[in-house]
């Protein structure tokens, strides 16, 4: 907690709000395929809101997954351009799924920098 000056009284401040643990999506490790999934199946697996309706949790979390699936979209288009400096991934077809998400994991990477990058190179040279 902060502690501000508000019209002249201190006053402690904080958020007006709180993350649950189960209200927010770790996206390390995630990737815009199995977004693309989640939202053409429908199937959001095991998430559980207050509401009883699949339906409507669905629709709560369309909204989450599109802005999600926007930064993904974003840090691929980064990750892809400094892997390939270092290996060619342009023949592997959805490689951000069958082969980096899975190394990621594996490896316990959670960005992709320079580093990782040559890391995940050699992984792919064998």
């Amino acid at each position: 907690m902060e502690r501000k000056r508000i019209l002249g009284y201190e006053k402690e401040t904080g958020a007006n709000f709180k993350v649950f643990p189960n209200e927010f999506l770790n996206l390390a490790y995630c990737n815009t395929v199995w977004i693309d999934y989640v939202l053409t199946t429908r199937n959001i697996g095991n998430m559980n809101n207050s509401s009883s309706s699949k339906d409507k949790d669905y629709a709560g979390l369309v909204k989450a997954l599109k802005v999600a699936k926007e930064y993904l979209v974003e840090r691929e288009k980064e990750e892809a351009a400094l892997i390939s400096q270092y290996a060619d991934i342009t023949d592997v077809k959805e490689w951000q799924v069958i082969i980096l998400s899975e190394w990621k994991i594996q490896a316990k990477v959670r960005y992709i920098t320079d580093y990782q990058a040559k890391r995940f190179a050699r992984f792919l040279n064998g």
